[in-house]
């Protein structure tokens, strides 16, 4: 077994061996762990500059499957030994103790250059966030579910007539795009009450002005005014980092401008009928 299928292997152990809020079933000695070299703590691994190797950093950003980064099984081992090393450094007794951390660090890395400056603004990025709500920024989701009107569960998946159009365009453009991935926190409320948003689309290898762009298709108009209130709490704490674009109904843009005329809940407002033209205009700047 070599590979990332070791990575996994450990990652496993990690899960049975410390404890909470991992199981701790495996009566095993959690100095004794490897950190799992998977891709996201890859890209960590590679923005400290702890390999040797000086074009990992350039192969990381545009290779897309693991197995390519990983040329043979003693050149992973001896990264995953050098990974490990490093975490052992902070955490003696625990060195399995950095894998979440980076996991989310390097979730956040993806398409990113891959310097210590970039990890370090990444990690003011969640300092200055946690400061601001006082409990954890975001959650990533692995399924997302809707429901309808009358209850019944939809399967996962684009939902709306829009949200639906817009996924099969970016799909036919091949443009790469995670849908509902994360939820965000927006509020200090407590967790029965906290308002959280879930970008619709987010387009990792696009910017606008350094920051990552989110494409929000909204086609409901009973609600506009409480969308528009969360995105403009989402855009306080949010919007020097993620750049977000309504897709509307042309009939909605009135509506919007009325309700917010100073642009606070968005970056940019496409109308349904065009956006497909603004989009490439988007695109090609």
């Amino acid at each position: 077994m070599g590979k990332h299928n070791k990575a996994k292997s450990w990652l496993y152990l990690r899960w049975m061996v410390r404890g909470s809020p991992d199981l701790g079933i495996f009566q095993f000695n959690p100095k004794d762990l490897m950190v799992s070299l998977t891709t996201s703590k890859f890209r960590v691994y590679a923005a400290l500059g702890l390999s040797d190797n000086e074009n990992l950093p350039f192969e990381l950003n545009i290779k897309n499957r693991p197995e390519s980064w990983w040329k043979n099984t003693a050149e992973f081992d001896d990264d995953a030994e050098r990974l490990t090393d490093f975490a052992k450094s902070l955490f003696p007794e625990d060195p399995g103790a950095v894998d979440f951390p980076f996991f989310i660090l390097g979730t956040r890395l993806e398409y990113s250059d891959l310097t210590q400056i970039s990890l370090e603004r990444s990690l003011w990025f969640f300092i200055q966030k946690h400061e601001e709500l006082l409990k954890p920024l975001m959650r990533y989701l692995t399924v997302v579910y809707h429901y309808n009107r009358v209850g019944e569960r939809i399967e996962p998946g684009a939902f709306s007539a829009l949200e639906k159009e817009v996924y099969d365009f970016l799909r036919k453009k091949q443009v790469i795009f995670y849908y509902e991935f994360m939820e965000f926190c927006l509020s200090q409320m407590n967790s029965s009450a906290s308002l959280t948003y879930k970008p619709d689309f987010l387009l990792p290898q696009l910017t606008n002005k350094g920051r990552k762009v989110l494409l929000e298709p909204h086609g409901i108009k009973s609600n506009l005014k409480e969308v528009l209130h969360k995105f403009s709490i989402f855009k306080k704490h949010y919007g020097k980092y993620f750049c977000l674009i309504l897709i509307v109904p042309d009939d909605f843009m009135s509506a919007i401008k009325e309700l917010d005329p100073q642009q606070n809940s968005y970056d940019f407002v496409w109308k349904r009928s065009d956006y497909k033209t603004q989009f490439e205009i988007f695109h090609s700047s």
